[in-house]
Formats: structure tokens, C-alpha cells, sequence
């Protein structure tokens, strides 16, 4: 389907913004993905969902969002994969919650 098409992994967190807010190779941001198209591929909406939320966050409290990602990546590594980053988060919410300069 054309929604699996379009998440194929961004290669890094900045393009994983732009998939969420303006779309990437002419196809829908992610921001506009109706219950049904996120339905469609669950398990990678939600893990990339972690990542957008936190830049979301990060945005509404007047952080550019080039900068939320530098901060992700300061924290998490700049040499990480982005799948790795995201599982990181992942079990930082697990166990406990993000790290202090992530939150808003």
C-alpha cells in the first residue's frame, strides 16, 4: 500500500521530522495520517510517534525544531541509527521517563 511506501525508515531524526510535518518524496506528512492509514502499519506509526512527540513538545515551548533534534541526538548519540535512538527512548519512558533536557 502506498502508506507502507512511505515509511520506509527516515535515515535520520531531522528527515523523520520532515516525514511527520511536511511529508517526504510528495507524499502526506505523517501529522495528517487519518486512524485508519496509521492503522495500517501500527507498530512503526508508534515507534516513530515517540520521537515526533518529543519534538512536538519541544516546538510548542519555543524550541526550533532542528534544535529538538540536536538534542535528541546530543543525548542519545549523533552516531547512533535512528532505530536505536528510538528504542533508547522507549525504555527511558519505561523506566522513568525522558531525560530532563528533552522535557518541556
Amino acid at each position: 500500500s502506498r502508506w507502507r511506501h512511505s515509511l520506509t525508515l527516515p535515515r535520520t531524526l531531522y528527515d523523520l521530522w520532515v516525514e511527520y510535518q511536511t511529508g517526504i518524496g510528495g507524499r502526506k506528512p505523517a501529522c495528517e495520517f487519518t486512524a485508519q492509514e496509521r492503522g495500517a502499519d501500527k507498530y512503526r506509526f508508534y515507534r516513530r510517534k515517540h520521537v515526533w512527540d518529543i519534538v512536538t513538545n519541544l516546538v510548542n515551548a519555543g524550541v526550533q525544531a532542528r534544535v529538538a533534534v540536536d538534542r535528541i541526538y546530543s543525548h542519545y548519540g549523533a552516531n547512533k541509527p535512528v532505530t536505536r535512538i528510538i528504542k533508547e527512548i522507549m525504555k527511558n519512558k519505561r523506566n522513568g521517563g525522558l531525560p530532563l533536557v528533552l522535557r518541556v
